[in-house]
């Protein structure tokens, strides 16, 4: 076998050594890497020309995009859909028809055709689920009420990728725009006959085939996987629907296997890599001469957007009767553009529905919300409290309609025991528990949350619960907080927890509070602000597997409760260089 050429060798390195270096730097500059590659490609292109533009590399690009799309719908879990089933549907089906529409209008304001309007429309009603679902996971807050709703929703727009796609492809397809709309029909109408027979049959003989590949040999069952890949994509090819649909399919299919973990840690490497390469040639693909001469543009498109898509958001899941906080989250977590929009706007540039100039400004746009998502973010809590103060002084009567009346449910509470009694702040997992306990202990409670269904539930149940925000105080005022023996605050986030700590102890510096946090370094903060009883969910755990842990082991109780106390220390201290623990030896039979 030859060896490789060296000009050969020296244009691999420098493919990849640029998306290398924009990685490496975006990860410094605490930015999306997706960001650091195409950024590699642009510089790459800049140097190398049209050298890196060739066929060779379009078509490793679609492979990665065929990749990509694969392990997307490999991931998706339609089971995190039901809790809020209802909610999630109505919301985000409504949040990606009008974001279409007002973007659709947005774009032709700035001067894009009509066809191209729709499809920036439609690309930019999605959200980045890659980047958000990180920032939730980073944050501790996918498990709270919003965060729920936005994977949820997120998870939804994956799926709409299908349609859209579609869409797309047979837009423009046809001479005249009726001939188009029915070009569309007949796309979708054979799309789904298409998926319904591959669903049907998909899901009795891929488990089976899944079963019987994975006992013969790791190598075979991930050769199997690409090559069930492929054929998905060739037989969507063949009846003229879209390869990345076809891709998003077989991952959903291989997602109803046992098997699906170990093809997603095989697969995944491969697709990193591949789909670097697409983000690699989508930068290589850009023009600078196009972005110079219309960055104020991009910039002022990119923040009309982003803020009707916040807006948009934010009311429909206000009208849905959730928290104006809630909502507010909601809908700066979404107002972001997608990944996806990447593999539309390219998909639609190679359909000639827009041309280099809307791809190119598209892009820029695209990466630019991206790259501010993390950023405006991090700055949610004071958004919020600005945007609140804002709402009250320049339009005091929609602030009443708000924080006054949408945001409370101020019951008549002749008939709530509000003396002596424990407050229960946050209704969710956490919440249940201590709520089904104190309920069965005969306790006086009266619970407070910003979930309005929540609360609904609540009531229905029997609980005594009022629907308002916790750091309000005149929630916890009208809960009666200045005679209620002590208050448990379940709340997640720490901004939030600290509000309610400083409030409770201003109306009642007697009763002791007791305050869940999310990290660590965040318990001496609450302890510091008057908290009774700082708790960690996870150190507890730890403790409730450790403990069984050193039973199994033969310790005895002593000696767990000597370890516990040792690491109760050690949470609390703010020593960094701490000694490890040594374990008592155990005493076997």
């Amino acid at each position: 076998m030859g060896e490789l050429a060296l000009p050969l060798v020296g244009n691999l390195l420098a493919f990849l050594v640029f998306p290398l270096v924009g990685g490496y730097v975006a990860h410094k500059l605490k930015l999306p890497s997706i960001i650091g590659y195409i950024v590699g490609g642009v510089i790459l292109g800049l140097i190398m020309g049209d050298y890196v533009r060739g066929a060779t590399i379009t078509n490793v690009a679609n492979i990665g995009v065929i990749l990509l799309l694969f392990t997307v719908g490999l991931e998706i879990h339609l089971g995190s859909l039901r809790k809020s089933a209802k909610f999630i549907t109505i919301g985000g089906i409504a949040q990606i028809i009008f974001t279409s529409l007002a973007v659709l209008i947005l774009s032709v304001l700035f001067g894009f055709s009509p066809i191209e309007s729709v499809v920036i429309g439609l690309a930019f009603s999605l959200s980045s689920t890659a980047v958000i679902a990180k920032l939730l996971q980073d944050e501790g807050t996918e498990d709270t009420v919003f965060g729920e709703l936005v994977l949820g929703v997120l998870i939804l727009q994956d799926l709409a990728v299908i349609p859209l796609m579609t869409i797309l492809s047979s837009y423009g397809a046809a001479p005249t725009f009726t001939q188009s709309l029915v070009e569309i029909g007949i796309s979708l109408l054979k799309a789904g006959v298409v998926l319904t027979t591959v669903f049907v049959f998909g899901r009795q003989i891929i488990p089976f085939l899944y079963r019987k590949v994975a006992g013969l040999s790791r190598e075979l069952l991930n050769l199997f996987t690409i090559f069930m890949i492929f054929v998905i994509v060739a037989l969507f090819s063949t009846l003229g629907l879209s390869a990345s649909i076809a891709a998003f399919i077989a991952g959903m299919l291989v997602g109803q296997t046992l098997e699906h973990y170990h093809v997603f840690s095989q697969i995944r490497p491969l697709r990193d890599l591949f789909t670097i390469f697409f983000f690699v040639y989508l930068g290589i693909s850009i023009d600078l001469s196009i972005i110079s001469n219309t960055i104020g543009t991009i910039i002022l498109f990119t923040s009309i957007l982003i803020l009707l898509k916040f807006v948009i958001i934010s009311v429909i899941f206000m009208i849905l009767r959730y928290h104006s906080r809630i909502s507010y989250f909601i809908g700066l977590y979404l107002a972001n553009v997608g990944e996806f929009s990447f593999i539309i706007l390219h998909q639609s540039q190679n359909n000639n529905l827009i041309s280099e100039t809307t791809f190119v400004t598209a892009i820029t746009s695209v990466l630019l919300s991206i790259a501010l998502a993390p950023i405006i973010i991090a700055q949610k809590h004071r958004i919020y409290a600005a945007l609140k103060a804002g709402i009250k002084f320049a339009l005091p009567t929609l602030y009443i309609h708000i924080h006054e009346k949408a945001d409370r449910d101020l019951a008549k509470v002749e008939d709530m025991k509000l003396h002596n009694h424990i407050i229960l702040l946050g209704m969710g997992r956490v919440g249940l528990y201590i709520a089904e306990a104190l309920r069965k202990l005969k306790i006086d409670f009266v619970i407070i949350d910003r979930d309005y269904h929540a609360v609904t539930r609540a009531k229905r149940e029997g609980y005594t619960a009022i629907y308002g925000d916790p750091t309000d105080i005149d929630i916890l005022e009208y809960a009666q907080a200045g005679s209620a023996k002590a208050i448990i605050s379940t709340v997640p986030d720490r901004l939030s927890q600290e509000m309610i700590l400083l409030n409770a102890k201003n109306l009642n510096n007697q009763a002791p509070v007791y305050s869940r946090v999310h990290y660590q370094e965040h318990i001496r903060q609450m302890y510091k602000l008057g908290a009774d009883v700082a708790v960690q969910p996870e150190f507890e755990a730890a403790l409730t597997l450790l403990k069984e842990t050193m039973l199994k082991l033969g310790y005895s109780l002593t000696e767990i409760g000597k370890e516990f106390s040792y690491l109760k220390e050690i949470q609390s201290s703010d020593i960094k260089d701490r000694k490890k623990s040594r374990l008592p030896e155990s005493k076997r039979n």
